[in-house]
């Protein structure tokens, strides 16, 4: 990883690597570590555990609530894909609230 000397990877007190380096770092993880199979389902995962992330303004307003079904609706898909994966934190988070 000799690459990650270069400047462009630092975040400006230069000792903490920034956004950049971290990718960098995953990606070439990801090319040395994980198969195209591991590698896909990831992808198709991510955006659900992105939204899983969001903090909303309204948690009550019908535009949120349309938002955690679409999230529950991509879970169901995700689990008929991989019945390997257990989403049931997520989808207990997303009905708790």
């Amino acid at each position: 990883m000799d690459d990650l000397r270069d400047y462009r990877f630092y975040s400006g007190d230069m000792i903490h690597l920034n956004s950049v380096a971290m990718d960098y770092i995953w990606e070439r993880f990801e090319e040395t570590y994980l198969d195209k199979e591991a590698s896909g389902i990831m992808k198709n995962i991510d955006p659900v555990l992105s939204a899983m992330g969001h903090k909303p303004f309204k948690p009550d307003s019908d535009l949120h609530q349309d938002f955690l079904i679409n999230i529950l609706d991509k879970i169901e898909k995700l689990q008929l894909q991989y019945s390997f994966i257990d989403f049931s934190r997520e989808i207990k988070c997303i009905k708790t609230g």
